[in-house]
């Protein structure tokens, strides 16, 4: 079976994480760009997906690995290798507030980058973990 280009590998994976946050746009402000128009001539090909843009997309919590491909070293995105593709899918298919919702709980439940949440995020996050253990073991 016939490996795919490097380019079009990252294109592949730059789609994934363009739905992963919800557009072009929103993307591209996370990485720092004003709007979502470098990510779009990165999609269509008028421009290459750089060493630098992966590294710039590697640094932002939670996207460690994320252009690594499945056969490469260190970290890579949930996949059918780490036994979470189910998960992975259901998440990706979620709409982009479940998405967000998802990453708070998991930044609030970690102790390193719970110092990312604003006071309010993080009460918002507790406050449905409460709900959600009332609902569950009402008691």
């Amino acid at each position: 079976m016939p490996q795919i280009s490097e380019q079009d590998w990252r294109r592949e994976r730059l789609v994934a994480l363009v739905h992963r946050f919800g557009g072009k746009a929103a993307l591209g402000r996370e990485l720092g760009f004003r709007d979502g128009a470098y990510v779009g001539h990165m999609l269509s090909g008028e421009r290459p997906i750089t060493e630098k843009f992966v590294a710039k997309a590697h640094a932002v919590r939670g996207l460690a690995g994320w252009f690594n491909r499945p056969s490469e070293a260190g970290t890579h995105p949930l996949s059918e290798q780490s036994g979470h593709a189910e998960l992975a899918g259901r998440i990706a298919a979620a709409d982009p507030v479940t998405r967000r919702l998802i990453e708070l709980a998991l930044l609030e439940s970690d102790a390193d980058a719970s110092a990312q949440l604003t006071p309010s995020l993080r009460s918002l996050v507790q406050a449905a973990k409460s709900l959600i253990k009332d609902v569950e073991d009402p008691r």
